[in-house]
């Protein structure tokens, strides 16, 4: 086994029972560079085929991301680089969900597209063309039984999403 530390080397423990753990001192260079040591960890018993578990800290701050709230920046070269989200993405939305009968599927004003409607057991149900803007689309769900539904709704700003339509009586 072999594991990532917090300390940037890497660890590695050996199949038979042994009192030592093998370093990868420099884990980024090539070759003999890595600095590796056969036995380097002496450990108080004798071990075979675990390792610590070393948990990953490093958690920074993703630029972008709402999520992260703690502050933490990522020094040069860790920074997290999240892609631009598609220009409409956020802004699907289901209205009401759950729902007895029809619900509107809201897209945003500069968006179209289409939406599948899925059973929980991923058989096609009908497919609707998607209009974006304030009036939304209407999706009748008075024919289909109570249960949870998939709706698959792709676009070209949209990209696709699948959203749950609860259906309850």
């Amino acid at each position: 086994m072999m594991r990532l530390a917090p300390d940037g080397k890497i660890y590695m423990s050996s199949t038979n029972g042994t009192r030592y753990l093998h370093v990868i001192n420099e884990p980024n260079m090539q070759g003999t560079d890595c600095n590796f040591v056969q036995r380097q960890v002496t450990l108080p018993t004798y071990n075979a085929f675990t390792l610590p578990n070393f948990p990953y800290f490093n958690l920074f701050d993703a630029e972008g991301s709402p999520c992260d709230t703690l502050g933490i920046t990522a020094p040069p070269p860790y920074e997290a680089v999240l892609p631009p989200p598609p220009s409409c993405a956020a802004s699907v939305m289901l209205l009401p969900n759950p729902t007895s009968g029809q619900t509107t599927v809201l897209l945003p004003k500069c968006s179209e597209g289409t939406a599948t409607l899925y059973n929980l057991a991923g058989q096609w149900l009908r497919e609707v063309r998607l209009i974006g803007g304030e009036a939304g689309t209407l999706l009748d769900m008075g024919g289909y039984p109570p249960g949870i539904y998939f709706l698959n709704v792709r676009g070209s700003d949209l990209g696709t999403q699948t959203l749950r339509v609860s259906v309850v009586r």
